[in-house]
């Protein structure tokens, strides 16, 4: 979901968020993510689980459009709960994790510094998407261990 008013504020995110997890609890999505900008401001957040099953927290795709040191936090949220895998997207084919400004976008390979993973546990084909693309699936203690978290 991308939304670009003109201006925001904090409450308004907030009642954005709260009206995307109403509805995520409501059973009409699974998860969402959640991308707003105006001008330079540019705010996120990710809501819900990526399954029906309601055990794989959301962010297909999220880190990709986060700072490195976002990236590196939403991780670290994500497992701070009680999680057995990590399910997102990464790019085989990056060799150097760039930075950018959240809200930008930049394909990442977790793998990579700084985010250093070990190898996924299962690895599912996505490069229908971009050729590298795929989607990982790591032991969510392993992800722990590598970000130190």
């Amino acid at each position: 979901m991308i939304v670009s008013p003109v201006n925001f504020s904090s409450a308004g995110i907030a009642r954005l968020q709260a009206g995307i997890e109403h509805h995520v609890a409501g059973g009409y999505a699974p998860g969402a993510v959640g991308l707003v900008a105006c001008g330079d401001v540019v705010e996120s957040f990710v809501v819900g689980h990526a399954d029906l099953g309601r055990s794989q927290p959301m962010c297909r795709d999220m880190i990709f459009h986060l700072s490195l040191a976002d990236g590196q936090s939403a991780l670290k949220n994500i497992l701070s709960k009680p999680r057995r895998y990590l399910i997102s997207t990464t790019d085989t084919v990056t060799d150097i994790n760039g930075e950018i400004i959240t809200g930008d976008f930049r394909p990442r390979n977790l793998l990579r510094p700084p985010f250093n993973l070990p190898a996924p546990v299962e690895v599912i084909d996505d490069s229908i998407v971009e050729p590298g693309r795929k989607i990982g699936v790591w032991r969510a203690e392993d992800v722990r261990k590598a970000l130190g978290a």
